[in-house]
């Protein structure tokens, strides 16, 4: 489901409001303007065959970020709109049925840890996900509420999931919102996308990583 950001423009005051106010609120709707900040994020492609003989192409497009600082300017709070395209495609193999499959996008989000660390973007390393430092991600949270994000932990926000019939399927997300609560440190982001495929023999999952970016 996608989530569209709501404008977060401020009306101003009336003209009859006094010189010294207009300029200090054209000041603050000029710092409130440049405190965006907008993260163009590489394309993505993997692929992988099964022990089946299915090979499958997982394609993420157009990424990009906003990020910004909470609207109660805390140190520890920030919001972070995301976007993308993904797309999956599967190659059956001779004697085997390809029923569809499930295209899943979220956001790993650490607080004070490394969450590039062992793994390669565009790659399906997902067992390096699992041996990250700290404690294992949390289970899968609604990206649409505030997340809380401890020193040293990391969360998985889930953002978008499909279910396609047939050998492919598209899906995109447009400003889903992750607001993260309570890291009072450095903070990175890197999304992934699970692709799990079913035929008449097995399941198999694919897991394509996005380029982490810093959200402050």
């Amino acid at each position: 489901m996608n989530t569209y950001r709501r404008s977060r423009t401020r009306t101003g005051f009336s003209a009859a409001a006094g010189a010294g106010i207009a300029i200090a609120l054209a000041l603050l709707s000029a710092g409130n303007a440049s405190a965006d900040t907008q993260v163009p994020l590489p394309d993505g492609h993997d692929q992988t065959t099964s022990r089946d003989g299915v090979t499958v192409y997982v394609d993420r497009t157009g990424e990009h970020a906003t990020i910004s600082g909470s609207m109660a300017s805390s140190p520890t709070s920030r919001n972070v709109w995301v976007s993308g395209v993904t797309t999956a495609t599967v190659a059956p193999a001779p004697g085997v049925r390809v029923t569809g499959g499930t295209i899943e996008t979220g956001y790993l989000l650490g607080c004070q840890v490394d969450i590039s660390s062992g793994l390669s973007t565009g790659t399906g390393e997902a067992g390096s996900y699992f041996n990250m430092p700290s404690s294992a991600p949390t289970p899968s949270i609604d990206p649409n509420v505030s997340l809380s994000l401890a020193p040293g932990k990391v969360v998985k926000a889930k953002v978008n999931t499909y279910d396609f019939n047939g050998l492919s399927g598209t899906t995109q997300y447009v400003d889903s919102t992750l607001a993260i609560e309570g890291c009072a440190g450095y903070a990175q982001a890197r999304s992934y996308t699970n692709v799990t495929t079913h035929t008449n023999v097995m399941d198999d999952t694919i897991t394509l990583w996005g380029a982490p970016f810093s959200i402050g």
